[in-house]
């Protein structure tokens, strides 16, 4: 279920809850955005006897909660949810600037070599500025891949998993377009060959000199 609230919170920028019952009881977990404490949430949620047991910090949360609670708990929420400021999109912490001719294997491994990642440790995003969008076509559904080229020369893989409903479809479908990019380093394996590549997150025109 953490997974599931991962990906509808990713999908509609909200707080989400993903909730499996089995006999009448179900564990729940929930992923918030930044300025909505879900933790504080479910906590609270449990102080007032909806939940049988609840915590988290921040940004995840679980939850255990009886059946004959949850349409109180989902009021609750709700109640807590419409007094809270909405929240704007979500900054992107940039941890470093890189070009397609600096992406290596070696790259690659050396991030790895960061993991686990979590709440204490977000796996690092990258930006790549002055990206020029190369072949790019469509993959699967909705997703888009192309080749990032650069001033300095070489090229990377990339893909950009769920563009169409991200609004990056536009800009990464432009052949020849040079844009900003951020994102994270990923290792390919396809057919015995081993390559670095890299997964859009964002785009953005590349800012006025």
């Amino acid at each position: 279920v953490g997974i599931v609230a991962a990906r509808l919170m990713e999908r509609h920028h909200r707080p989400c809850f993903a909730i499996g019952f089995e006999d009448g009881v179900g564990t729940g977990s929930a992923r918030s955005v930044p300025g909505i404490d879900i933790g504080r949430l479910v906590l609270e949620a449990r102080e007032a006897g909806l939940l049988e047991r609840g915590g988290g910090h921040p940004m995840a949360a679980g939850m255990t909660v009886r059946q004959e609670n949850l349409a109180a708990f989902e009021a609750f929420v709700v109640d807590r949810a419409t007094t809270a400021e909405a929240p704007g999109p979500a900054p992107l912490e940039l941890e470093a600037m890189i070009s397609p001719a600096g992406v290596s294997l070696d790259l690659v491994e050396k991030l790895a070599a960061l993991a686990p990642y979590g709440a204490g440790n977000p796996e690092p995003l990258l930006a790549v500025r002055d990206a020029r969008i190369m072949r790019p076509r469509e993959v699967g559904t909705g997703h888009l891949s192309c080749l990032l080229g650069g001033p300095a020369g070489g090229s990377v893989k990339a893909i950009a998993f769920r563009a169409t409903q991200k609004g990056l479809d536009a800009p990464l479908m432009q052949e020849g377009g040079t844009i900003m990019l951020a994102g994270r380093l990923r290792r390919e394996e396809y057919r015995g060959e081993v390559r670095p590549s890299f997964e859009i997150i964002d785009a953005a025109p590349m800012p006025a000199s």
